[in-house]
């Protein structure tokens, strides 16, 4: 797959686990309670997780050295676009580069928030490898964990959003 050409400055590493049409997924975390965590968004407002009981919350962990997350951001971007008045709230977590960052989200035109957050968070949720998808129901409950299989992830927030 080549990348777009705004893309193409981008080094390009691949291996079957980064391809996004092998999917992996993780379950260590299902039936858990999410983490709370309370950081910043791009603009400086805080984001606390425990505040967004009662939406299905999607968590897209992304950083802007990883491809793959690049090419999806503009399927997550439409992806609350569609689905916020249901109740879905997207959270994009990034650990690094706040810059690039930055310029990344306003060039994709990113609406729904991005954290700035410390690393400690990739440990609460066992995060390894970008993007990593965490879905989380009303409850705080996290249901789903995928590595970069957003199709998959979308067919749980339909079944989320209906209950």
């Amino acid at each position: 797959m080549a990348l777009p050409e705004k893309y193409v400055s981008y080094p390009v590493v691949t291996s079957e686990a980064m391809n996004p049409k092998t999917s992996v997924e993780k379950d260590t975390l299902v039936g858990l309670e999410a983490p709370n965590f309370s950081y910043d968004d791009l603009s400086g407002h805080p984001v606390s997780l425990h505040e967004l009981k009662g939406k299905v919350v999607l968590l897209d962990f992304w950083e802007s050295w990883c491809g793959w997350c690049l090419l999806a951001l503009p399927k997550v971007n439409e992806l609350e676009k569609r689905d916020q008045k249901d109740g879905l709230v997207i959270i994009g977590v990034k650990v690094d580069n706040p810059n690039q960052i930055k310029k990344l989200a306003k060039a994709n035109g990113l609406k729904y928030r991005n954290v700035l957050a410390s690393p400690s968070v990739l440990k609460k949720y066992d995060v390894d490898a970008r993007p990593t998808y965490v879905l989380i129901d009303r409850e705080g409950i996290i249901e789903q964990v995928s590595l970069g299989d957003l199709d998959m992830i979308k067919s749980k927030i339909a079944e989320l959003i209906k209950r």
